[in-house]
């Protein structure tokens, strides 16, 4: 059953990857998935169930996987000066949402945990269990987080894209050929196995086999985002050390991005469409956005002229946004995914053991 589930998300996340690649949208893995599956959200049309935990964790372990495999030993001496950038985003993380909330506090009737947890800058989920756990207005909590989310995931991408040297077209083959990789060609035409095909199906599988390995001890040790964590590390640690692993094929990296923003769109419900209908929530939801996405673009400019990283590495590590969603969208524009991720995680990390400790005196 949960097969049949899993392949349903897929289908749907593939049919929205296959339009906005159709129309030359930005980062149609990505938004084309969360568009339709939020719609079919939204609009009730086909049933889709809550995806078991473990199509999480495969894609966790994966994204981890993408970004281990891109270090070398150069790339890793280089991590040292990343200390200063993810100190200051963990800072800004902290400002915005004790900030944020106190605004939200004041010109809302929203409570004060209800505020402090919708303005966090945190995972859905985390923030979610979160709320559940001390007895704030879920519902609330979890709008604002959304909102929040989906202008990110829309805005950031278009201003990313038109800020990037990097052509989005410039791999814009037919999808046979965008497909095409030695994993599906396993057979010549005299029907005889080729070796180097072999020994590529050979690393990869090795290459799973300690990704996943890395992401089920991340997973056990119950830290944020452990399976993707766990994969990076220990995959990085191996590359690092000279270990050759091999690359993701490109087909499943999409397949990858696909899923990530099938999981993004499952977030989207009637329910939260109905609250974002009302005049008073709408206004609310719209000036506290612009004021997290103000202090993003602020931050960026500082992060920029700290690190001279380019424009679009910038805005997307200090995006208001989820860890897997920038990460993925930084590896879609070719935009320092390993830096991206360090700062996100730095800003996760924060916050999830900031707002439980600062909840204790409430």
């Amino acid at each position: 059953m949960e097969f049949i589930n899993i392949s349903a998300y897929l289908l749907l996340g593939l049919t929205g990857y296959y339009i906005f690649y159709v129309f030359k949208l930005p980062v149609p893995a990505l938004l084309g998935a969360f568009a339709v599956v939020a719609i079919n959200q939204a609009g009730e049309f086909v049933p889709m169930a809550d995806p078991h935990h473990y199509f999480n964790i495969v894609l966790q372990v994966i994204l981890g996987l993408n970004v281990a495999v891109k270090i070398t030993p150069s790339v890793f001496r280089q991590l040292l000066s990343l200390i200063l950038p993810a100190s200051l985003m963990s800072i800004w993380a902290l400002l915005v949402t004790f900030g944020g909330g106190y605004l939200l506090y004041i010109f809302t009737d929203l409570d004060s945990i209800t505020a402090l947890l919708g303005a966090s800058p945190g995972g859905i989920g985390e923030i979610g269990i979160i709320a559940v756990s001390v007895g704030a207005d879920v519902p609330n909590v979890s709008l604002l987080q959304v909102f929040r989310l989906m202008l990110t995931f829309f805005l950031f991408p278009v201003i990313a894209v038109r800020n990037s040297t990097f052509e989005i077209d410039r791999e814009r083959e037919s999808f046979v050929d965008r497909l095409k990789d030695p994993l599906y060609t396993l057979m010549k035409s005299s029907g005889k196995i080729e070796l180097s095909t072999l020994n590529h199906i050979c690393k990869i599988l090795v290459t799973f086999l300690v990704a996943f390995t890395g992401g089920i001890i991340g997973a056990f040790l119950a830290v944020p985002a452990g399976p993707m964590l766990g994969s990076l590390i220990l995959t990085a640690a191996l590359v690092v050390k000279g270990v050759k692993l091999q690359p993701l094929p490109l087909a499943l990296v999409r397949l990858m991005q696909t899923g990530i923003g099938v999981m993004i769109g499952l977030y989207f419900s009637r329910e939260i469409l109905k609250e974002i209908s009302s005049p008073d929530m709408l206004l609310v939801l719209l000036l506290f956005s612009v004021i997290i996405l103000t202090a993003s673009f602020i931050m960026a400019s500082i992060m920029r002229g700290i690190t001279g990283w380019d424009k679009t590495t910038c805005l997307i590590a200090t995006a208001p946004a989820g860890f897997s969603t920038m990460t993925a969208l930084a590896q879609e524009l070719n935009s320092n995914p390993l830096e991206v991720s360090i700062l996100h995680l730095a800003r996760m990390l924060t916050l999830k053991i900031t707002i439980p400790l600062v909840l204790l005196f409430f």
